[in-house]
């Protein structure tokens, strides 16, 4: 299993619906800020999938979860189960100054 860990930007808002049993799944694309930026899918369910649907475009996130790949497809997907906003952060600490 290879579980990741990053730092990132939302390429766009996130879209969460919920399945037949009432759970949430949030779908979501980052990208790394680096010299060579790599782009991932990334999932979330349940209270992860909760706290991802605030996401939006160009918000920072630090995320974890296990990295998943399609051979077929070529894709690489993040199982999202832990996130944090960061920009979101930064917000409240500019805002109670």
């Amino acid at each position: 299993m290879n579980v990741l860990t990053m730092n990132a930007f939302a390429l766009g808002n996130a879209v969460t619906r919920t399945n037949e049993q009432g759970t949430p799944k949030t779908i979501f694309s980052v990208e790394t800020d680096a010299e060579l930026p790599l782009h991932f899918n990334c999932i979330a369910f349940g209270a992860s999938a909760e706290r991802a649907s605030r996401i939006v475009e160009g918000d920072e996130v630090l995320l974890s979860g296990k990295l998943t790949t399609n051979a077929a497809t070529k894709k690489m997907t993040v199982v999202v189960n832990a996130i944090e906003i960061l920009t979101e952060e930064i917000q409240a600490t500019a805002d109670s100054k």
